[in-house]
């Protein structure tokens, strides 16, 4: 998921967080303001666990969002997606490997 895409960045909208500090053992909640949110980056530990987050997202009129996502739509074009878009998977690629006797 693109977190910070269309000029947004999904870290204005955290308003709590509840994790799992694995190098503590212990869970914690935190406010959204504690927690830094970066591009590519976060203040979380590698090994931190989120158990839930809490959302704040503004109130708009239903005819705003769906041009919102009208716009957003556009400007992922279908030939963009296309270029983007993985192999598909073989019935191969999907076997576990055999286990070891």
């Amino acid at each position: 998921m693109n977190a910070g895409a269309y000029g947004m960045q999904i870290g204005s909208y955290v308003r709590e967080v509840k994790l799992y500090r694995a190098a503590g053992r212990k869970i914690e909640v935190l406010r959204g303001d504690q927690i830094s949110f970066e591009y590519r980056h976060t203040s979380f530990a590698p090994d931190d666990m989120m158990l839930a987050v809490i959302l704040e997202l503004p109130s708009k009129p239903f005819k705003v969002i769906l041009e919102g996502i009208r716009i957003c739509n556009e400007n992922d074009a279908p030939a963009s997606r296309s270029a983007r878009k993985a192999p598909a998977a073989s019935s191969k690629t999907l076997q576990a490997p055999p286990r070891a006797a």
